[in-house]
């Protein structure tokens, strides 16, 4: 019977009773349900990306909330319009369409435009979770190493799974001495978390395994949380067995990677673990203990041996052709030592004799005389020699004291002061003439200039004025200083000196009116003057 031409798709309409119904080919009724779906139009929807995969540079992913989820298609040209890589667990607000693939029924959500809203909801509550777990100090608990030599390891998995075949795979080609314990559980699903607690628990309950292999093939985010819920967390960081983690596969994680002792990224991994040694390592360790047991007990026989060539060396030892033979050789070794001793002793005479020869050769009296000539002159030399040096010393040491009693004759300095007193008296002189004589120009240069003026009083004036620079002139002599019964008091360099450079022991020099006293300073009193006694 063939379909009708253009069949009308109403399910919720029921055929007439004795009527045919009408029929649709699987084609005609998937083609139906695309075009339905396609004319919804453009559609937003926010969800979490899980299992991306490309092909043919096109990216096929799935998009799931907590209730639902579907599939998911972006074309290679959207996809590289987007301005990020779509990764798992990414949070996504996306538009697309709906579409059916005809070949196998297929639904898809075509994708046109996609924008990121955060971390999925799945990756931020592990997050919380974990840093939760990290701050009350879970993830510290266990950190011990695991046995070097395992006789059982026990294995908490599902049975269905390839996790078991891959471990007994793996301990039978590296060391198949190790016997496996399984402990079944569930490995996905709600109720996961307390069948792999309850497995667990049991483990440490019966304490017949070494080691435990708590994990899963790999899987979705989704599949693998089952290994990061919060009480199997705490339980695999409160076993009293050393427990491995292998959830998934290399980049895969579960929270139970911290809890456990050791992190193992695969479950063969972890059966390479606790495989070390391997057989072959075993074999060739015990291969390394049975040489070593051969080279003892070859040592062993070899000083056996040795004690026995010694015990037999003793005894013909003591046998007499030894002792004849000993008694030749210490009559050799005495014949010996008897010749050295001969000529030891021939030698000794021998040079006894050149030296009495020698010394009565040196007491013949010309040679005495001659020696004692020589003594004699050279005597002469050194004492000759002693005296020019000595007469070179005394006169250096006059010139030096000469020298020194010329420094300290105050003779000297008194006839430098004396000379350089005339001398600066003789300046003041002079000085004091040419002032005078500069006066007296100035005066007759004003005296003739009053003159010329002729005024009386201008001329007195200037008369007053004169005398009184006169008298200043005067006043400022130092010889009139020196009248008036003032003195100046001059060093040892001849410079008038001050309090302040004065020193007890200094030579001062002061000059009066009449003459000039010679003094030494004695004390330096508390009112700054200082005294001294004449000269």
């Amino acid at each position: 019977m063939q379909p009708p031409a253009n069949p009308q798709f109403s399910p919720a309409l029921s055929p007439q009773p004795n009527a045919a119904p009408p029929t649709l080919s699987v084609a005609e009724f998937v083609r139906i349900t695309n075009g339905c779906l396609q004319n919804l139009g453009t559609a937003w929807v926010m969800g979490e990306i899980s299992e991306p995969r490309q092909y043919s540079n096109n990216l096929y992913f799935k998009l799931k909330d907590e209730f639902a989820s579907c599939d998911c298609l972006i074309f290679r040209g959207t996809l590289a319009r987007l301005g990020f890589v779509p990764a798992a667990g990414m949070q996504v607000l996306l538009s697309g369409r709906s579409s059916v693939y005809e070949k196998n029924c297929s639904f898809k959500l075509i994708v046109n435009s996609m924008q990121q809203t955060g971390q999925g909801l799945i990756l931020e509550r592990l997050r919380k979770l974990k840093e939760k777990l990290a701050q009350e100090g879970v993830f510290e608990l266990n950190r011990r190493p695991l046995p070097q030599f395992v006789d059982c390891v026990g294995v908490i998995t599902s049975l269905e799974g390839e996790v078991v075949h891959d471990i007994c795979t793996t301990l039978k080609r590296r060391n198949r001495g190790i016997q496996v314990r399984v402990y079944n559980a569930k490995v996905q699903g709600a109720d996961a978390p307390a069948t792999l607690i309850g497995a667990l628990r049991q483990a440490n309950a019966e304490r017949r395994c070494e080691v435990l292999i708590i994990g899963r093939g790999g899987g979705s985010l989704e599949d693998l949380l089952a290994f990061s819920d919060e009480a199997l967390v705490r339980e695999v960081a409160c076993s009293a067995i050393p427990i491995i983690s292998a959830v998934g596969h290399e980049p895969d994680e579960a929270l139970t990677d911290y809890a456990a002792d050791v992190r193992a990224p695969t479950p063969t991994a972890a059966a390479e673990l606790i495989s070390v040694p391997t057989e072959e390592q075993l074999q060739q360790g015990l291969q390394e203990l049975l040489r070593r047991m051969q080279e003892g007990v070859e040592r062993e026989l070899n000083y056996l041996q040795m004690q026995w060539q010694h015990y037999v060396t003793r005894l013909r030892a003591a046998g007499p052709q030894t002792l004849i033979l000993q008694r030749h050789s210490e009559l050799d070794a005495l014949k010996g030592r008897l010749e050295y001793g001969l000529e030891r002793v021939l030698q000794r005479d021998r040079l006894r004799v050149q030296h009495y020869l020698s010394r009565l050769h040196s007491v013949e009296p010309g040679r005495q005389v001659l020696a004692q000539q020589a003594v004699l002159q050279q005597l002469h030399s050194r004492l000759q020699r002693g005296m020019e040096l000595a007469l070179q010393h005394q006169v250096q040491r006059l010139s030096g004291l000469r020298e020194r009693l010329w420094a300290v004759n105050p003779q000297p300095q008194v006839e430098h002061c004396r000379v350089d007193l005339r001398r600066r008296v003789g300046e003041l002189n002079a000085l004091l003439r040419e002032s005078l004589l500069q006066q007296q120009r100035r005066l007759r240069e004003l005296v003739g200039q009053l003159q010329r003026l002729s005024p009386e009083n201008e001329l007195q004036e200037r008369r007053e004025r004169l005398s009184a620079q006169l008298s200043a002139l005067i006043a400022l002599n130092p010889l009139s200083v020196l009248k008036r019964g003032y003195s100046v008091t001059l060093g040892e360099d001849g410079k008038a000196v001050s309090l302040e450079s004065v020193k007890v022991g200094q030579r001062l020099t002061t000059l009066l009116h009449g003459g000039k006293i010679h003094s030494v300073v004695e004390e330096i009193d508390a009112a700054g003057s200082a005294r001294g006694l004449p000269k």
